[in-house]
């Protein structure tokens, strides 16, 4: 089966997502470094901002802000980071005792998939690189009746 799977997927135009398994590729980690920099969206006149640098070769560090008249408030600490044979996006934010865990379900070079079932909300966040080079951030999940929210960024640097 992965005999065909390889030559049929060698024929296709698009490389299919990797649904990610045990097996801890190294390469599953390279197609995130593309979220690497500096994002920006703008709303009511507020700038909020996410800023990501690689920390090493299995780990990225980020943390989100806003941008309010002036002051900056740091709203969530990030990471992206391989634990084992896993990748976990991991943010840490104030109205949690610690840090939350989601695990990479689904890499392909434009698009990264994080869940975690357990969560209260969201239960799942997806990165996606647009054709426009800009980032779309979008959380899943059921709390007060909003089921998804999508963040549009565009790169500063």
């Amino acid at each position: 089966m992965t005999l065909g799977w390889l030559l049929l997927s060698g024929c296709s135009p698009e490389k299919p997502p990797e649904e990610v398994s045990d097996s801890g590729e190294d390469t599953r980690f390279a197609q995130l470094v593309w979220i690497a920099g500096e994002w920006q969206r703008e709303v009511d006149k507020k700038i909020y901002r996410e800023s990501w640098e690689v920390a090493h070769a299995l780990q990225l560090n980020g943390r989100a802000y806003k941008i309010v008249d002036g002051d900056t408030t740091v709203t969530e600490l990030l990471s992206l980071e391989q634990i084992g044979d896993d990748i976990f996006y991991i943010p840490i934010v104030p109205h949690n005792p610690g840090p939350v865990k989601f695990k990479l379900v689904r890499v392909d070079e434009s698009e990264a998939v994080f869940e975690n079932m357990a969560h209260d909300y969201p239960n799942r966040i997806i990165y996606r690189r647009q054709e426009d080079g800009g980032l779309h951030a979008r959380i899943e999940g059921k709390t007060a009746g909003e089921n998804a929210r999508d963040f549009y960024y565009q790169r500063l640097d």
